[in-house]
């Protein structure tokens, strides 16, 4: 069984780098995160006609599946992060989104709570 579920995480698409890899942070390319995804598509499809038979005017869902599977926060990919926000690559949005995901940041980190702190801090 190991075998077989190790399998279904492997990445099937091209080799890339760390910074590629903190740049497409959201995509994957295993065949569980895909299976995750269509499942996702499904449930949005079936919540639709759910509405639609329920005379719902506009629904208002979305489904979302976490296809994470225990990130590592290695070095070279926090370096790529910090240099990519530093050459103006990644907006400071991003950037935060993604150290919350790797777990760097508190998971009740809230970005509308930080620009507040921040706006109030003196210079």
């Amino acid at each position: 069984m190991t075998r077989l579920s190790s399998a279904l995480l492997e990445n099937t698409g091209a080799v890339e780098t760390a910074t590629g890899r903190a740049l497409r942070a959201g995509e994957t390319n295993n065949k569980i995160a895909m299976s995750a995804l269509n499942l996702a598509s499904a449930v949005e499809k079936v919540l639709g006609w759910i509405a639609y038979f329920n005379k719902v005017a506009e629904p208002d869902f979305n489904v979302d599946i976490n296809t994470e599977y225990g990130i590592n926060s290695n070095p070279e990919e926090l370096t790529a992060l910090a240099s990519a926000r530093t050459m103006g690559d990644l907006s400071r949005e991003d950037y935060l989104q993604e150290m919350k995901r790797r777990g760097i940041l508190r998971n009740e980190f809230s970005l509308a709570d930080n620009e507040d702190r921040l706006s109030i801090e003196i210079v």
